[in-house]
């Protein structure tokens, strides 16, 4: 059986820096037999804290240990996205790039296939659309709920920023260096803005997501990750 990834940019084009793999979402992984090799890369995580932005006190109470069997993993998000792509080559996935997927079709008694820019159409037993929060495939996948419902994500007002650092950078600078005394994820909240961060203990990069309740009027900015689908 063959398992074919079709991918709209040139080349395996990591982006963005810290992330927090829930216990939901690690035991999914974990059945998948992803576990092994996400644990070798990955930080066992604290719950989280939660302090003042201004002061720097604690706001709530620490949260409770997880009651879940399964970890809550932090991990930068590059290594993630190349431990998946070297997963996926080790069971005989093959990833096709520069493959912008246009459009498809799932009629009764035939096999879905995809259509692409240039009008070629592949066939298969099995299609997973997965072309990005701004899809434009979503819909006609939807197409059952989609006349009377929008399947379209609500964007919020908020601004994203994520940092990363060296830590060896950080350690330069006195303020700065006191980031790195946070083992546990922590959240420091002001008004209307936060930040997210935390002391990798398998990285030797500090990440920080920065969000600010602004509209800067580029939510198409979403879309950039349109074209992606896979047998």
């Amino acid at each position: 059986m063959s398992r074919e990834v079709f991918e709209k940019r040139d080349k395996l084009s990591p982006k963005g820096s810290g992330l927090m793999i829930r216990p939901g979402a690690s035991r999914i992984l974990h059945s998948w037999g992803l576990g092994d090799a996400i644990e070798q890369a990955a930080d066992t995580c604290l719950p989280f804290s939660i302090r003042d932005l201004k002061t720097g006190k604690d706001k709530i109470p620490a949260l409770p240990a997880s009651l879940t069997d399964y970890p809550n993993w932090g991990i930068h998000r590059p290594v993630l996205q190349d431990i998946f792509y070297q997963q996926a080559m080790k069971v005989g996935a093959e990833i096709i790039f520069s493959s912008l997927v246009e459009d498809f079709s799932d009629e009764p008694d035939q096999s879905p296939n995809l259509q692409f820019r240039g009008g070629e159409t592949i066939a298969g037993d099995l299609v997973i659309i997965s072309d990005g929060i701004r899809s434009r495939l979503r819909p006609k996948v939807l197409s059952d709920i989609s006349a009377s419902w929008s399947v379209d994500p609500q964007v919020s007002d908020s601004v994203f920023y994520g940092v990363t650092v060296r830590q060896k950078e950080l350690q330069s600078n006195v303020d700065a260096a006191l980031l790195l005394q946070q083992v546990e994820p922590c959240v420091w909240v002001g008004d209307e803005r936060f930040v997210v961060g935390r002391k990798p203990r398998k990285s030797e990069f500090w990440s920080g997501l920065f969000g600010l309740k602004h509209d800067d009027g580029q939510q198409q900015g979403w879309g950039y990750y349109l074209g992606k689908a896979a047998f």
